[in-house]
């Protein structure tokens, strides 16, 4: 979050409380109601913004913040002609899961579900990538890179595969191999 390339949009009440209003909330009315931390960046060969963070305070929530804040990411990457926006959601997170789906974002190709066939059965990863892109150069270098990743992983599972085998299967091949000697 410290680098020289990350950007904040933080998104406070405009209304200041008086004195004699009631805080039914305990909001202190100083702290932010939610923020976004993003960057531009060149993400698999193509210019997108990517969203590393997007926080609501749990008072703020359901009240279309998180969708305002994406809006203007949105509009930030549309202005910098950039071809999207890409961002992290941790797997466990259903509901940001249902929140970016909600907005039209879809599952990128470079996220390892979609490009390491190792991603779930091990429970390697822990995290999801998706994209929102309409830029028709960027969808087809992430779908590129998604592919190439794939396919080197792919080769790599298969040969890895070749060296896996239960106690059962060693035991019959070592017999076979005595029988044989």
């Amino acid at each position: 979050m410290l680098s020289d390339d990350a950007r904040f949009l933080v998104a406070r009440n405009a209304e200041t409380p008086s004195a004699d209003a009631e805080n039914t909330e305990n909001v202190d009315p100083n702290e932010p109601l939610g923020f976004v931390h993003y960057r531009f960046v060149i993400e698999e060969g193509a210019a997108v913004l990517y969203v590393y963070e997007l926080q609501i305070a749990p008072g703020a929530r359901r009240r279309g913040l998180g969708k305002f804040l994406m809006m203007l990411c949105e509009s930030l990457a549309r202005k910098a002609k950039v071809c999207g926006v890409v961002l992290t959601v941790q797997t466990s997170n259903a509901h940001a899961t249902k929140f970016y789906e909600s907005m039209k974002y879809a599952l990128s190709p470079i996220s390892p579900r979609t490009c390491d066939p190792w991603a779930f059965e091990e429970g390697e990863y822990d995290y999801d990538i998706y994209q929102k892109v309409w830029g028709e150069d960027g969808a087809l270098a992430l779908a590129k890179a998604g592919a190439e990743a794939f396919k080197e992983n792919k080769e790599m599972f298969d040969a890895a595969s070749v060296f896996v085998h239960s106690n059962d299967e060693l035991k019959d091949a070592f017999k076979k191999a005595t029988i044989a000697a």
